[in-house]
Parts: structure tokens; C-alpha cells; sequence
């Protein structure tokens, strides 16, 4: 499982499900206010990046410009 140094790395590459379904693009992260660690992803989804979803950073893996999401997505 690959995991960027800075948090900020995951921002605009594609969401993709365990199922390799994309899920949207990644617009922003989100960090626990006490420990500064990332926890969710927040990924524009629908037509046209409309509508957008929580998505666990938690067991997300990096392969190539791709986010690989692992646990599901929440609206």
C-alpha cells in the first residue's frame, strides 16, 4: 500500500472502487483536527463532479495517478 508524504498528493487523482469502478475526483482531504492525520477524501461524483461524497482514507492505496478506495464511499 502506497501513501503520499504530503496528504495534499491525493488531491485531483481519480477515485477508483475496489471493483476498478470510478467513483470521482478527489477535491479535497480531510485531517484530524487533533492529531493532523488524514481521514477522509472527499470526491466529486456524478455527471459532471456535481455531487460530493466522503470517502475513508483509511485502507486507500495510491497506484499511479489513481486512488484506489478500499472501504466504501459515504454521502
Amino acid at each position: 500500500m502506497t501513501h503520499p508524504q504530503d496528504p495534499q498528493e491525493y488531491i485531483h487523482r481519480v477515485a477508483i472502487d475496489a471493483e476498478d469502478n470510478r467513483i470521482g475526483k478527489v477535491s479535497s482531504v480531510y485531517l484530524d483536527d487533533q492529531s493532523g492525520q488524514p481521514l477522509w477524501l472527499l470526491v466529486e461524483t456524478g455527471l459532471f463532479g456535481t455531487r460530493q461524497s466522503f470517502a475513508p482514507i483509511h485502507g486507500a492505496r495510491l497506484e499511479g495517478e489513481r486512488v484506489v478506495q478500499i472501504g466504501r464511499a459515504h454521502v
